[in-house]
């Protein structure tokens, strides 16, 4: 968890950041700093410094653990579920949602720093984006969202990117860079960004899966440069005209 707040603001310097001894974390509601910092890491190709974070910061055993998991499977879960509540963009949060046609990720991105004095946040920023499989005979799915800044300095998109996989062994493949992320991640320094709606006629043979990954990078104004990555749940493609995300 994010350790008591400090005169000074903790910030990571390049010296630190390129040994490990320093890192940035992206968090939603139920992940916490340390991991995330680890994971952030490990997805960079910077397994040695992930390893020396964890060496040298003050944390809880389970912590530790749950950090060090990482490692090894630093891929995120699905971040979906079932429940009730209003959707993103009507009267109120619905937070992290799934149903047959909608995968949607409502949540509170908080960002910060690690190091051998454990974990402070600095800011926090609320990321909406909504990947809907209606009318999937004629559109195929479609991607929308928002990106604004509830507290801390403005920030500056360096990646927004939105990407389909498709799910095949051994590996998956990216079958869809979806534009509408893209040309919402490239602006100045902002509070809010939106992601304009797309369509894309997916058309995939039956019984394949899929799902969506979603890439946010930042950096803040005033220095800190900040990472998530967030996969939807898998969807299915039942029939030619008709596919169901599996939850």
């Amino acid at each position: 968890m994010a350790g008591p707040a400090q005169a000074v603001p903790m910030a990571c310097t390049d010296e630190e950041l390129a040994l490990g001894v320093c890192a940035t974390f992206v968090t939603t509601s139920d992940s916490d700093p340390l991991t995330e910092a680890t994971r952030a890491l490990v997805q960079q190709g910077k397994t040695a410094q992930a390893r020396t974070l964890l060496a040298t910061t003050s944390a809880s055993p389970t912590e530790l653990a749950r950090a060090r998991s990482v490692l090894t499977e630093p891929d995120p879960e699905p971040s979906g579920e079932v429940n009730s509540g209003t959707a993103p963009g009507r009267a109120g949060p619905r937070a992290r949602y799934v149903d047959d046609w909608q995968w949607e990720l409502d949540d509170t991105a908080t960002y910060g720093y690690c190091s051998s004095k454990g974990c402070q946040a600095v800011g926090s920023a609320k990321i909406g984006v909504w990947h809907d499989l209606h009318w999937y005979g004629d559109l195929g799915p479609g991607v929308a969202g928002t990106f604004q800044v509830q507290s801390g300095p403005a920030v500056q998109f360096t990646t927004l990117s939105c990407k389909t996989y498709y799910e095949v062994f051994p590996f998956d493949q990216m079958l869809k860079d979806w534009n509408n992320c893209r040309a919402a991640g490239y602006s100045g320094y902002t509070k809010v960004r939106q992601i304009d709606w797309a369509d894309w006629r997916q058309g995939s043979a039956v019984g394949t899966q899929y799902h969506l990954e979603v890439t946010v990078k930042f950096a803040v104004q005033g220095g800190g440069s900040f990472s998530g990555l967030w996969n939807s749940n898998s969807y299915k493609i039942f029939t030619r005209s008709s596919a169901r995300f599996i939850h």
